[in-house]
């Protein structure tokens, strides 16, 4: 990402948020990579993005089952 946009790494890692429901389910808060990095206006940093979107959101559904 910041070989594209340098500040893109003050957003960078992305964060997130793991969480027990009340009822012993988990669920997971994140900021969505391409929304974050979007603000950049960077094609660049829109196409890593996208694949964060991907990635991140496999990793986490796959760590749900």
């Amino acid at each position: 990402m910041t070989r594209h946009q340098l500040s893109a790494g003050l957003h960078a890692p992305i964060r997130v948020l793991l969480r027990e429901d009340g009822d012993g389910g988990i669920g997971f808060e994140y900021d969505r990579p391409a929304s974050v990095f979007g603000q950049f206006g960077s094609e660049e940093v829109n196409t890593v993005a996208h694949q964060l979107d991907r990635d991140l959101r496999a990793l986490l559904e796959a760590t749900a089952n």
